[in-house]
């Protein structure tokens, strides 16, 4: 059980405080508690904006100590804005509906200061690399399917194809694509090998050590035993993604076999 945190009721606290100190007892007490709690919201919502803006103006140097929900969520949404034609009302609408109701922490207009801080900040394609990159570590595998769900719903044009695979692998969530939207091998830089390398979220070139320690944290992750808690839907799709890992895995690993004795020969 997570214990609370003293510090985000400070101004409560004193307040209650303060309030028996008027003389005016009960009532005191009650209005001391009540204009503390708008300074902690108010407060609160300061550090949460200020929070976000160094996040949105550089999530690479942001250092977190522990996952943050809120930022794993802005995270997903600053993917999404990216990847979607934001002058398209149709996509506007998907974002605005989807997002909140997948990651609530978005919720209580978070969602609409982050839209506003993306407006302001400079949004580069490195700001989404390094929001995907913090996705990728710290979110969980519920979220995962979420913004891979939302993704799949934002169309996306031929000329943002490469954008696209590149921040679902960039974030570790191409294994969960769905077969209609997986890049055709025919496609530019669509080799069978390219395609299995970017499903384990690797570029073309890694090598075999890198091929197998990916492997082997992304087959925990997506373990059918590690969405036991999940909706039917969400194992299912959980499964297939670990299906796809495995063999992508064993054709990668065949090929390594292959080159490797060829030259031995």
């Amino acid at each position: 059980m997570q214990k609370p945190d003293p510090v985000k009721h400070i101004f409560k606290t004193a307040g209650a405080a303060a309030g028996l100190l008027t003389g005016m007892g009960f009532f005191g007490l009650i209005f001391g508690l009540a204009a503390g709690a708008l300074l902690d919201q108010l407060v609160g919502r300061l550090q949460t904006r200020r929070k976000l803006r160094r996040f949105i103006a550089a999530p690479a140097e942001l250092v977190i100590k522990k996952t943050d929900r809120l930022l794993t969520a802005a995270s997903a949404m600053i993917i999404t804005i990216k990847l979607s034609d934001s002058e398209s009302a149709s996509t506007q609408l998907i974002i605005d509906t989807k997002i909140e109701a997948l990651f609530p922490a978005l919720k209580n207009g978070y969602s609409d200061l982050i839209r506003d801080l993306l407006r302001t900040e400079d949004f580069t394609i490195q700001t989404a690399e390094a929001a995907a990159d913090y996705f990728r570590r710290h979110s969980e595998l519920t979220e995962k399917i979420r913004l891979v769900q939302i993704l799949e719903e934002v169309p996306a044009t031929e000329n943002e194809r490469a954008l696209y695979t590149h921040l679902m692998r960039s974030a570790g969530i191409e294994c969960l694509r769905s077969r209609r939207t997986e890049p055709a091998a025919s496609a530019n830089d669509g080799s069978e090998e390219s395609i299995d390398l970017a499903l384990l979220g690797l570029r073309p070139g890694a090598g075999e050590d890198d091929i197998k320690r990916v492997y082997r944290k992304l087959a925990a992750d997506f373990h059918p035993d590690s969405a036991l808690s999940l909706s039917e839907n969400e194992r299912e799709i959980t499964s297939r993604a670990f299906i796809r890992i495995t063999e992508a895995y064993e054709r990668l690993s065949g090929r390594g076999r292959k080159t490797s004795q060829s030259s031995t020969r």
